[in-house]
């Protein structure tokens, strides 16, 4: 399994992480979706 983390160059640079891809802010038709990842239960507010 791999992870992946959006960020800003400044922060990859301080953290030693590989950026794969840049500029995707620009990438014409890109939607950003959130998801909320939490244990079963409740829905938190």
């Amino acid at each position: 399994m791999a992870d992946a983390a959006i960020c800003a160059p400044l922060v990859a640079e301080q953290l030693g992480l590989h950026v794969i891809a840049s500029g995707i802010e620009d990438f014409p038709g890109a939607v950003t979706r959130f998801v909320l990842v939490t244990k079963p239960g409740q829905v938190p507010p």
